[in-house]
């Protein structure tokens, strides 16, 4: 709803059943349950004029945070041909919210500041067509490298390997690569928005997205730091059980 547009056809209509869809749902749930405590924060601020009763519902949402697998540790990883050496990774889809236009204008720049030859590995599915994105990468296919459908422990592999892993959405309800890179030890650099400085781990770099002059200069510091992410820590924070036990509770309760 809040992204110019998000759907490639017939865009105000399916935003306005989403409003309806999301009003409906308020209205006759008897509780509501999100991943985060920013998406909780947003539905609040979004539906102020809801009567009072719907109000106290959206206050009293459940927070189920999303989570994440212990990582495969597979030596047998067969790639792609030509994979480069050293490279930026992006993983997820690429809806106009994930911001990967962006994303390719800042690492475009930050190659004319850095001695090697880095590359951008864009991975994850290309089923959405965003035509734009794919004209972007048509003309800066030099330097990007992409990887459709990895496999599990083909994404572990490239977190693992990647120099810094880049999530720059402008909107997110969680971020859940963030986390899988983490667990891998990979440095993180995300867009400064709520929902992922929830999530992401001490000794990630926030940047603003709004100058790639600026940008560049904090991420080529970042970067020559040794100021690595605590996979353990993350892992243990991030587990699947500990989202499950507070779902069960739930459910027993109102059983």
């Amino acid at each position: 709803l809040k992204v110019n547009n998000y759907f490639n056809k017939f865009d105000n209509l399916k935003k306005f059943i989403g409003e309806i869809r999301i009003l409906i749902t308020i209205l006759i749930s008897k509780k509501i349950l999100t991943v985060s405590y920013s998406t909780r924060k947003e539905l609040i601020k979004r539906y102020f004029f809801l009567p009072k009763n719907l109000k106290t519902k959206l206050n009293e949402t459940l927070i189920i945070p999303n989570g994440i697998i212990k990582p495969i540790q597979d030596k047998n990883i067969c790639l792609p041909k030509y994979f480069p050496k050293y490279y930026f990774l992006y993983v997820g889809d690429r809806r106009p919210h994930k911001n990967i236009e962006y994303l390719i204008e800042l690492i475009s720049e930050l190659r004319k500041e850095l001695s090697e030859d880095v590359y951008l590995v864009i991975a994850g599915s290309k089923q959405y067509k965003n035509k734009s994105l794919e004209k972007k990468i048509l003309n800066n296919q030099k330097f990007i490298f992409e990887f459709e459908e990895p496999k599990d422990n083909e994404l572990f592999f490239l977190y693992k390997n990647c120099k810094a892993f880049f999530l720059l959405s402008i909107s997110e309800g969680f971020g859940i690569p963030l986390i899988e890179a983490a667990v891998q030890g990979a440095k993180l650099i995300a867009n400064d928005i709520p929902p992922l400085r929830e999530i992401g781990p001490k000794n990630t770099l926030f940047i603003k997205c709004k100058s790639t002059f600026s940008d560049i200069k904090k991420i080529k510091n970042y970067l020559l730091k040794k100021n690595n992410i605590n996979a353990d820590k993350t892992l243990s924070k991030f587990q699947w059980k500990h989202s499950s036990k507070k779902l069960s509770a739930f459910l027993l309760k109102i059983c």
